[in-house]
């Protein structure tokens, strides 16, 4: 489908395109929403739709690879309640939770992964989530702040971000590291972002004792 081809949603939720497409839904998705999120059955592609009239939408964003990709797939398969777009983090009613540049959504874990340390975008309380991907990074994130903890072999970086405090430790800390179900309870119990960057700078030297 070509972006912004014109998509028919029907009331029993089936679809009509200029060109076929086989949507998948999120299953709680409010079809009253101006926002759709869909991905086609075949796995490459994903749809931001956007209502122009009635059940008339037009293809707002399409992705089929990259930060996009994964965090709208992963919306609508349930695994997650947020989705990121055009530098935005968005909740399930495409209400705006705050911005995120690219750079730093390309490292989320946005998809389950087996492999040992990887995180995936988890909600801990309010507007604050965290994320790691095993021997790269943990990033705790919210409108205020976000805190990137990052192996010392990539202190080379020029991206640029305001926001972030970035924090450089030797490769070796990240090595074994992973957010264990008990270390998950306890920063929810945290108030605030940086209660919970102390905590997580604490568990990474402590996992190389």
């Amino acid at each position: 489908m070509a972006r912004y081809s014109e998509v028919i949603i029907n009331e029993d939720k089936s679809v009509r395109a200029l060109m076929k497409v086989d949507f998948k839904f999120r299953k709680d998705q409010d079809f009253n929403s101006d926002y759709i999120a869909a991905y086609n059955y075949r796995y490459d592609k994903v749809y931001l739709l956007k209502r122009i009239l009635d059940n008339k939408f037009k293809v707002d964003k399409l992705y089929s690879s990259g930060p996009g990709w994964w965090s709208i797939k992963s919306f609508v398969d349930g695994d997650i309640d947020v989705y990121w777009t055009k530098d935005v983090l968005y909740d399930k009613n495409h209400k705006v939770i705050f911005k995120l540049p690219k750079w730093i959504a390309e490292m989320l874990q946005f998809y389950y992964s087996y492999e040992h340390g990887n995180l995936i975008f988890t909600h801990l309380k309010e507007d604050i989530y965290i994320s790691t991907r095993s021997k790269e990074s943990v990033i705790l994130i919210s409108k205020k702040k976000k805190v990137l903890f990052r192996p010392s072999r990539y202190n080379n970086s020029t991206e640029v971000c305001p926001t972030c405090e970035v924090i450089y430790l030797d490769d070796i800390v990240f090595e074994d590291f992973q957010i264990t179900e008990e270390l998950l309870e306890k920063l929810k119990q945290l108030d605030t972002i940086d209660q919970m960057k102390e905590l997580i700078q604490k568990e990474l030297f402590i996992n190389i004792i």
